[in-house]
């Protein structure tokens, strides 16, 4: 009874300092990794055993996972720099564009012949601009510099606004499914 007891004691010290530790070492640093978003060599890595093909593959992994971190935080750091530049730029001949739109509808009014035309491309012309704003917008939340300012809004402007703009969408669709029929 006593050998068995020390064979047993004997077998789960080698069982602990063999495989026990090593997965515990190996789960300390998985967790670490995970959490500092670091590549740590996870120990084991030198053994000939499948602890240590499984150390040496977590390693690899960590490693690929960091990279493709700092490659993707760099992407976005270009995405958002490319909307900040793109919308700026954007804004310049947009302005041009309206400023020369009104200068003919008011030839336009003032000879007594308005070209309706003109209207619709104002219209088209704001509906650019504010996407150009919602993307100045986006830049500057991701930048952590948005300042938002409250002011009264008239709703019911606000509601014909909404419905001008579903409207033109809504035109654009019933000729789309015009066509096709």
């Amino acid at each position: 009874l006593a050998a068995s007891a020390v064979l047993i004691l004997a077998f789960s010290l080698v069982v602990d300092r063999w495989l026990v530790r090593p997965v515990q070492a190996m789960t300390d640093a998985a967790r670490r990794i995970a959490s500092e978003r670091v590549a740590i060599p996870v120990p084991g890595g030198a053994r000939q055993d499948e602890l240590g093909v499984l150390a040496r593959a977590m390693t690899r992994t960590a490693d690929h996972l960091v990279r493709a971190n700092a490659e993707l935080a760099r992407s976005v750091v270009a995405r958002d720099e490319f909307l900040s530049i793109a919308s700026h730029e954007l804004k310049t001949p947009l302005t041009a564009l309206k400023l020369h739109l009104e200068i003919g509808q008011r030839r336009g009014a003032a000879s007594g012949a308005p070209a309706p035309w003109i209207e619709s491309a104002l219209r088209q012309v704001d509906r650019v601009a504010a996407l150009v704003a919602e993307l100045l917008d986006l830049a500057q939340i991701r930048a952590g510099r948005l300042t938002l300012r409250r002011r009264p809004v008239d709703v019911a402007e606000l509601a014909r606004t909404v419905a001008e703009r579903l409207r033109d969408v809504l035109g654009r669709r019933r000729a789309g499914e015009a066509v096709e029929a």
